[in-house]
């Protein structure tokens, strides 16, 4: 695996249905395809180039906490990124 690649994306949102409608059509445009090899129930979406897949999966947020713009909302796995 190459340095520095992002694996997969996770993103928090308010309205997980009203988002998968709308990452539906945006990542079908950039050639990702709706998958269900993700943790349980958690829609997500994958494309493989040069044989790395990378893949972005939708969470519903925690509405009981208010919003804070500073707080944790996006989620990437750099597996392969170490120091040089």
């Amino acid at each position: 695996m190459q340095r520095g690649l992002i694996n997969h994306l996770d993103l928090t949102v308010s309205d997980l249905e009203a988002s998968c409608v709308f990452y539906d059509k945006v990542l079908s445009r950039l050639g990702y395809t709706r998958t269900s090899d993700y943790e349980g129930a958690v829609p997500c979406w994958a494309i493989t180039c040069s044989a790395v897949t990378l893949s972005i999966g939708l969470h519903r947020a925690n509405v009981a906490t208010p919003h804070d713009r500073h707080w944790v909302g996006l989620s990437s796995g750099i597996p392969s990124c170490q120091p040089r």
